[in-house]
């Protein structure tokens, strides 16, 4: 940890090694950014940037649920439950493709280059396959975003609404810290990205129109915290690209 601060790879980390009953060892290091007087990491009340991870306790659980419930089916094709998705190849890739990441689309496309979240859903919409549904896994956030269309389209609500109905209230969760963090909080979330310092000069309704597209979509505000340890993962989010 400490040579990839050395290195420049990162300001600051935590890293916690634990197992399902207790944690063996949690220790955090250097800062929340470059500057050495903004605030050191710490294990107690740093948010940290989980990116990605927002597919696994989100989008997949939500999707799944849908399934559990005979409302969504693995094996029928994306475009049955959403018809603008019907470009050339596309109607071979099924809910499974983009659960297993073998539907063949690109990895990502330039969403950030949309002028608002509707153009960026259409490039979704519009895209193709690269490599035929089901020959090969490629890594791809539009799976991630079509998936979250789909919760969207069968459950009546965003993924973010539904998942916290769902899921996370079940769970116990506290919902203040859900998807995204009181501004209370800025001082204590790790600088991954220059989007959470543009934060601070957007208003309310400026920094909404950002985050709709990907709270909607699959990736909800693209990143989730975890403050560890921590009796249950809170999960938050903030913008990033």
């Amino acid at each position: 940890m400490i040579r990839g601060i050395q290195e420049g790879v990162y300001p600051g980390a935590a890293l916690v090694i634990g197992r399902h009953d207790t944690v063996l060892f949690a220790k955090a290091y250097g800062h929340l950014t470059w500057s050495l007087k903004s605030p050191a990491a710490s294990m107690n009340d740093t948010f940290w940037d989980l990116a990605s991870l927002t597919k696994v306790v989100a989008t997949t659980p939500s999707l799944m649920l849908l399934v559990e419930r005979a409302q969504v089916s693995l094996d029928t094709p994306v475009v049955r439950y959403i018809p603008e998705f019907n470009g050339p190849g596309t109607a071979a890739i099924t809910v499974r493709h983009l659960l297993t990441h073998t539907s063949g689309l690109r990895g990502t496309l330039p969403l950030r280059d949309a002028p608002d979240s509707a153009t960026a859903l259409r490039m979704v919409f519009t895209t193709t396959p690269v490599v035929a549904p089901g020959s090969r896994m490629v890594y791809s956030d539009l799976n991630a975003i079509l998936l979250g269309v789909i919760v969207q389209r069968v459950s009546g609500q965003p993924l973010d609404v539904f998942v916290t109905r769902e899921v996370y209230v079940p769970l116990g969760l506290d919902q203040q810290m859900l998807f995204r963090p009181p501004k209370r909080l800025a001082p204590h979330i790790g600088n991954t990205t220059f989007m959470l310092t543009w934060c601070d000069g957007l208003s309310d309704v400026d920094l909404d129109t950002l985050l709709a597209f990907h709270r909607s979509h699959g990736k909800l505000a693209t990143v989730t915290a975890v403050r560890p340890p921590a009796p249950n993962a809170l999960i938050c989010a903030t913008m990033v690209w």
